[in-house]
C-alpha cells in the first residue's frame, strides 16, 4: 500500500525521520548514480502514532513483520527515473525489467511468507535520483485509506465535559410589572376603583415569581356635581401639621367598604367611631414619642442609632439576606417597607422606656387594695354550692295509666333520669339549677313549699313519692349539687390575679392623666375640633 510523504525541497530523504523512540535500525546505501536511506520502526500496534506533518496514505503491502528484534531492511533499486518504493511493492513511471524486477518480486513473496507477530514493524525504502527532489505520486493502490496529521497527535485527547445546563433566556428578561384593576359602583354612582401593582420574573425552573409593588391603593371617580375634600390641614401636634389626607390614607379601604353599605345610619355609626379611635391613638403615639425624643440625653443618642442600625441588618437577614425580599416580605406582611418598619420599632421602643419611666412608678397597688378587691369579689373566688332539681308531672286524670306506669318503674329502682328518659322530657327530666346560699334549698326563689319540703328531706340521686299538686302527679329529685372550693386570699394565685387586675386599673388611670398632661403642653389647637374636622371630611368623601 502506497505511502505519501512530504516532499523534500532539495535534500536527499523523501520524508520526515521517524521519532526517536520508533527508530530501530538504519542502513544507507550508495548504488550507481542514486542513494537509498531504510528507517525501521515500531509502535503498539501500528506505525500511525508517529508524529508527521503531512497527511499520508499507507497500504497493508507496505507493512512488514518479522520474527526477531533486528528490523527488516530493503534495498532500492532504481533507473534515473524518479520512484518510491515501500515495502515490497513497487509504482514506477515505467515498467521495470531485467534482475532487478525478478528480485524485488522475490523479496516481495518473501515478506508476505513471514509469520504475523504482536509487535509491528515497517520498513520505508526511499529512492532518488542525485540532486532531484521527491516527486508526486501518480499511482494510487485500490486500497489506500486517507490518514489525517491529528491522528499522529502523542497529547491526551481532551477531556469529555459532563452534562451542560442551558439557563433559559427568559430568567435574562426583564422582569414585567403587571397592574391589576377592581371596579366597583355605589347605589349613588360613584365608581371606586381598586389598583395593585406586582412585579413578575421567571426563575430558573419555569416558575414565575410574583413580588408585590407597595400597597393596594384605591381611587374614587366621583359623579358630576359631587364635592371631594382634596386635602385639609387638621391642627397641629408638637409644631407637626396633621392633614387630612395623609390620616385617612391608612383607612381608606375599610372606609370604602363602609360607604358601600345599604344600611347609612349604621355606616355612620361605624365611620365615626373608627376615626375616632384612629385619631386618638395617633394624638397619644406623638405626644408620647415627642417626649421621649425630647428626653434623650446627648451622649445617648449615638448608642440609639447603633441599635437601629443593628436591628435593621437582623431585620434584613432574617427575610431573605437582601433588601429586596426583606422589603417584599414586610410589604406582604405589614404592608410597609424596611424604613417605616424600623421607625415603627423605634417608637415601640421609645415610648415603652418612656411608659416605664414616667407612669409604672405611679401605678402603686399595696396591700390593703388588694385585700378591698378580694372582699367585693369574694363570691367569685369562693361561690357557693348549685342544686340541680329534677321534676316528672302528669295530669292526674288523664294519664292514669301512665302514673301507675311510673310507679312501677320506681319501685323496680330505675333511676330518674332513666324514667324520665323513657317519658320523652327534655333534658331526662332536669328542671331548675339554683345558687345555694345561707338559707340552702329554703332560699331558693319560686319553689313551692310543697316542693320545697319534699326537696329538703332527699339526698342527691333519691326520688320523692308521688304528691298531688295543682291537678297533676308530681315526683322531683335532687340530681346533683356541686359544690366548687373555695379559694383563700391566701393563695398566691389569687393574690397575682388581683394585683394585675388593679395594676392595669391603675396604669390606665395614670395613661389618661398623662396624656392629658402632654396634651395641653405640646396641643395648641383644641382636640375636639381637630376630631371634628376630620370626622366632617371623612363623611364627604366616603358616605355623601
Amino acid at each position: 500500500m502506497p505511502t505519501r510523504l512530504r516532499k523534500s525541497a532539495g535534500g536527499r530523504s523523501c520524508g520526515p525521520r521517524p521519532p526517536p523512540l520508533a527508530l530501530r535500525s538504519v542502513s544507507c546505501r550508495a548504488s550507481r548514480s542514486f542513494s537509498a536511506c531504510a528507517w525501521a520502526f515500531q509502535s503498539e500496534s501500528t506505525w500511525r502514532r508517529g508524529s508527521f506533518e503531512d497527511s499520508l496514505m499507507v497500504g497493508s503491502g507496505g507493512l512488514g513483520t518479522a520474527g526477531s528484534e533486528r528490523a527488516r531492511r530493503r534495498s532500492c533499486r532504481a533507473d534515473r527515473a524518479s520512484r518510491i518504493i515501500v515495502g515490497p511493492m513497487l509504482y514506477n513511471r515505467r515498467p521495470m525489467t531485467g534482475a532487478a524486477s525478478q528480485q524485488d518480486g522475490a523479496k516481495s513473496q518473501l515478506a508476505a511468507r513471514r509469520p504475523t507477530n504482536s509487535v509491528v514493524r515497517a520498513a520505508i525504502l526511499v529512492a532518488v535520483t542525485p540532486g532531484a527532489a521527491c516527486t508526486s505520486l501518480d499511482f494510487w493502490s485500490s486500497s489506500a485509506t486517507p490518514v489525517e496529521a491529528a491522528q499522529f497527535n502523542r497529547s491526551a485527547p481532551a477531556p469529555q465535559l459532563g452534562p451542560q445546563v442551558r439557563v433559559p433566556s427568559a430568567v435574562f428578561e426583564e422582569p414585567v410589572v403587571e397592574t391589576q384593576e377592581k371596579i366597583s359602583v355605589e347605589p349613588d354612582g360613584t365608581a371606586f376603583v381598586e389598583e395593585r401593582s406586582e412585579e413578575v420574573t421567571t426563575m430558573p425552573d419555569g416558575e414565575r415569581a410574583t413580588i408585590p409593588l407597595g400597597p393596594e391603593t384605591a381611587s374614587a371617580e366621583l359623579p358630576p356635581g359631587r364635592p371631594w375634600p382634596v386635602d385639609a390641614l387638621v391642627g397641629q401636634i408638637n409644631g407637626k401639621p396633621i392633614y387630612a389626607d395623609d390620616f385617612l390614607k391608612g383607612m381608606s379601604d375599610r372606609l370604602i367598604q363602609l360607604g358601600q353599605m345599604p344600611d347609612r345610619p349604621a355606616a355612620r355609626r361605624e365611620l365615626l367611631k373608627l376615626v375616632s379611635q384612629r385619631f386618638d391613638d395617633e394624638v397619644n403615639n406623638r405626644l408620647i414619642i415627642s417626649e421621649a425624643e425630647s428626653s434623650i440625653p446627648p451622649e445617648a443618642r449615638e448608642g440609639l442609632f447603633a441599635w437601629l442600625r443593628q436591628m435593621q441588618e437582623q431585620e434584613i437577614a432574617s427575610r431573605g439576606g437582601t433588601y429586596t425580599e426583606a422589603t417584599a416580605s414586610l410589604q406582604e406582611q405589614f404592608d410597609m417597607t424596611v424604613e417605616e418598619f424600623i421607625e415603627r420599632r423605634r417608637n415601640e421602643a421609645l415610648a415603652g422606656d418612656l411608659i416605664r419611666k414616667k407612669i409604672e412608678p405611679r401605678a402603686i397597688v399595696t396591700w390593703r387594695d388588694i385585700e378591698r378587691a378580694y372582699e367585693k369579689a369574694r363570691e367569685s373566688y369562693a361561690p357557693g354550692a348549685t342544686i340541680t332539681i329534677g321534676r316528672i308531672t302528669l295530669i292526674t286524670k288523664d294519664d292514669a295509666a301512665k302514673i301507675e306506669e311510673v310507679k312501677a318503674q320506681f319501685a323496680a329502682g330505675r333511676s330518674f333520669a332513666e324514667v324520665a328518659h323513657d317519658l320523652g322530657l327534655a333534658n331526662d327530666g332536669a328542671w331548675r339549677s339554683e345558687k345555694l346560699g345561707e338559707k340552702g334549698i329554703e332560699g331558693i326563689e319560686g319553689l313551692r313549699p310543697e316542693v320545697i319540703e319534699r326537696l329538703k328531706a332527699l339526698d342527691v340521686g333519691q326520688v320523692s313519692e308521688p304528691f298531688e299538686l295543682g291537678g297533676g302527679t308530681w315526683w322531683v329529685s335532687v340530681l346533683a349539687i356541686d359544690r366548687p372550693p373555695a379559694r383563700s386570699l391566701w393563695e398566691p394565685g389569687v393574690q397575682l390575679r388581683i394585683r394585675s387586675e388593679l395594676h392595669n386599673q391603675r396604669m390606665m388611670h395614670e395613661q389618661i392623666k398623662y396624656f392629658e398632661a402632654l396634651r395641653s403642653r405640646w396641643i395648641s389647637d383644641d382636640i375636639d375640633q381637630m376630631r371634628l374636622r376630620l370626622l366632617d371630611i371623612a363623611i364627604q368623601r366616603y358616605l355623601q
